[in-house]
């Protein structure tokens, strides 16, 4: 509620300065942009909490096929190159060659994967590391059958402490941190929760290894079957 209110508040506070008149058509520009933005906030954040709503209930529906992971990572970390640079990190990306094809929801893997760059972004000090990996696991290569696509997001942040990292999966987990205010944006803690959704339902696995200090390690698992 508290995260909705916000931007309601602004369209609310923009419209009644417009209603009064006595504005010039660049500061109506002003509001009409603000609102227009606000506006695209609250639907992001509406369909944040539907997706949560659709993972507790167990009614998140899958569209999968068979497609290439390594260029959906790609893809996504082509997206976030510019807020990267702007907080001068870097942001790299690196695919094992020949994986093999498995199937998945593409909207709802990006979606996962948008989460957990996501976080690392945010929670990664200026000149910080922040490093995707796409490769088979061990199963896999001795195999070829039979094994797991393996997805790391690994960043040299501020890290979670031990205590809090059991609430990273569950809806509203947050906690307070170190990291730079400025950089950082509101967040409904239900990011995670809706990731372990989506992992869960392709019948994957995600699990984090952080420690403070010395940064964060998301590992999302795909299952192969040729």
């Amino acid at each position: 509620v508290h995260e909705l209110r916000a931007p309601v508040t602004a369209i609310k506070d923009s419209a009644s300065l417009m209603l009064a008149d006595g504005l010039s058509e660049a500061d109506e520009r002003k509001m009409l942009n603000l609102i227009h933005d606000q506006a695209k906030k609250m639907l992001m954040q509406i369909s944040t909490i539907l997706d949560a709503a659709k993972v507790k209930d167990g009614k998140l529906v899958l569209s999968k096929a068979p497609g290439d992971i390594g260029k959906l990572v790609h893809d996504e970390v082509a997206l976030f190159l510019p807020e990267a640079k702007k907080k001068n990190l870097t942001l790299i990306a690196e695919v094992g060659n020949n994986l093999p094809t498995v199937s998945f929801d593409n909207v709802r893997m990006a979606q996962a994967i948008t989460n957990i760059i996501s976080n690392s972004l945010k929670y990664t000090n200026e000149g910080g590391v922040i490093k995707i990996t796409v490769d088979t696991d061990e199963e896999y290569t001795s195999t070829k059958n039979h094994g797991y696509l393996v997805i790391t997001v690994t960043d040299n942040g501020i890290g979670i402490a031990p205590e809090k990292q059991s609430m990273l999966f569950t809806k509203f987990g947050q906690f307070n941190s170190n990291a730079n205010k400025e950089t950082q944006t509101a967040s409904s803690g239900l990011g995670l929760y809706i990731t372990k959704g989506i992992i869960d339902a392709h019948g994957g696995t995600i699990g984090i290894e952080s420690a403070v200090g010395k940064g964060t390690t998301t590992t999302l698992k795909l299952p192969i079957n040729s």
